[in-house]
């Protein structure tokens, strides 16, 4: 905290950088995360910029750009402690699989490396098609590529 005081002190002009130097040099550690928070900030601004001057060349305002959506097998709306009764948020939250799902997915897994090698590369693409004759065992959001190879290193973090 100390480290962005200063380098917003620094902004501000009370600092100079050789004092701002210093604070950093002192620290001890990377000044990596205080830099990328920078670059993110200086970021943010250039697209603010180029917004408005979007607006100044063509008389209209840009929309926001979309907020990036995580992938996850669902979403709730959860009610935060807030001052008017308004205001909800969205969490995206994990479906759990069922342990015929993941037998399922196992089964493959370890099939896939006794003929390829434990070390090989899988390939979730062929293990969609496998899986999907056994359409009725899975959740319609569990069985895509990704959320198979997801919940497989779900599963191997546990091992």
């Amino acid at each position: 905290m100390f480290e962005t005081e200063a380098r917003d002190a620094v902004d501000r002009g009370r600092l100079t950088q050789e004092e701002c130097a210093d604070v950093i040099r002192n620290s001890g550690h990377s000044s990596a995360t205080s830099n990328q928070h920078y670059l993110k900030r200086k970021a943010e601004a250039a697209g603010r910029n180029a917004m408005a001057t979007h607006a100044k060349l063509y008389d209209t305002d840009m929309a926001a750009p979309p907020r990036l959506q995580l992938a996850c097998d669902g979403e709730f709306e959860e009610l935060l402690p807030a001052v008017d009764d308004d205001c909800v948020k969205r969490r995206c939250v994990r479906t759990a699989w069922t342990d015929d799902e993941m037998l399922h997915l196992l089964a493959w897994v370890k099939d896939y490396e006794d003929r390829n090698g434990s070390n090989a590369n899988k390939d979730w693409t062929a293990c969609l098609a496998s899986l999907s004759v056994k359409a009725e065992c899975f959740a319609p959001h569990h069985l895509t590529a990704t959320g198979l190879r997801d919940a497989w290193r779900r599963a191997m973090k546990k091992v």
